[in-house]
């Protein structure tokens, strides 16, 4: 079973550590509950896959702890940059270009990542101390509902629950939207899921 760790008690760097040799981690976001694994992690990747029974066909979102750490790994267009300077840290993915790095193939589609900074310290802290994104499913079965009470998650996930190493127990999140997803092609703002987040276009 996973160890289970309250918001107050994490130790980032162990967390970490074990995210780089492949380990899983339930984590909060300002969205909902998360299952996380290094996105350099081929090995780690393929068990959030097989955790939520999701299709290797469709991507990964991914997070990082802030915009000047998301330009090591992709390139901005300036309306990209203009967006991701006036909304993050917030629920806004942008599908950015991905530049040449160790990240796992199958976050990647068509040469693009999804990527957002989350207005949420312990997300933030987890990549800032993993150094590189880490994947930002909702921790549940593919298809199924968003959870935001740790009881939920470990229910919906029961079958492969053991695949997980750590949950970080930050109480009962407040229920929220989905992140807007947006991309942005020959300088047009593209919205592709309409979520917390409201832009005009």
């Amino acid at each position: 079973m996973p160890k289970i760790i309250g918001a107050q008690n994490i130790n980032y760097q162990k967390i970490a550590d074990s995210l780089r040799s492949g380990g899983i981690v339930i984590y909060p976001t300002d969205t909902a509950y998360a299952l996380g694994a290094a996105a350099t992690s081929e090995d780690g990747v393929a068990k959030v896959f097989r955790i939520k029974s999701r299709d290797e066909s469709k991507t990964l979102p991914l997070i990082v702890e802030s915009l000047e750490a998301a330009r090591a790994w992709v390139y901005f267009s300036a309306p990209e940059e203009e967006l991701a300077g006036r909304y993050w840290p917030a629920p806004l993915t942008l599908i950015l270009e991905a530049k040449e790095s160790d990240l796992a193939k199958t976050v990647i589609k068509e040469g693009r990542v999804a990527m957002r900074v989350p207005n949420n310290k312990i997300a933030q802290e987890l990549s800032a101390c993993l150094g590189a994104p880490l994947t930002a499913t909702s921790a549940n079965l593919s298809d199924s509902g968003t959870f935001y009470k740790i009881k939920d998650v470990v229910q919906s996930l029961a079958a492969n629950i053991n695949l997980v190493d750590y949950i970080i127990d930050a109480g009962d999140l407040p229920p929220q939207g989905l992140s807007t997803m947006v991309r942005v092609c020959d300088n047009k703002i593209e919205i592709i899921r309409q979520g917390v987040i409201e832009i005009k276009v």
